[in-house]
């Protein structure tokens, strides 16, 4: 499954994936297992930086449909080898 978006608030932080509430619900502990080897098997990550002019030619972002936030200068891209990319604004560690 593919993250399509997520939320991250006070309480609650949410990841939301592109596969149905049944197939999510079947496959739950399969999902925490696959997570957990690539915490345990130190997974590379990197966060570069990009100009918005930049990192709109780039495959790793996808913009919703309200489309950027106005006036906003810069994107960090997170990729985490061999599994996915994704546009962020979080803190992330080294590697998984």
């Amino acid at each position: 499954w593919h993250t399509t978006s997520w939320g991250l608030l006070r309480d609650v932080t949410t990841i939301d994936l592109d596969c149905r509430v049944a197939d999510a619900h079947s496959k739950i502990d399969e999902l925490e297992a696959m997570v957990n080897d690539y915490i345990r098997n130190g997974i590379d990550m990197t966060a570069k930086e990009y100009a918005v002019s930049e990192a709109s030619g780039l495959d790793d972002l996808r913009v919703g449909d309200k489309g950027l936030p106005e006036g906003l200068k810069s994107i960090r891209i997170v990729r985490i080898d061999g599994l996915e990319s994704n546009a962020c604004c979080g803190t992330h560690v080294q590697s998984l």
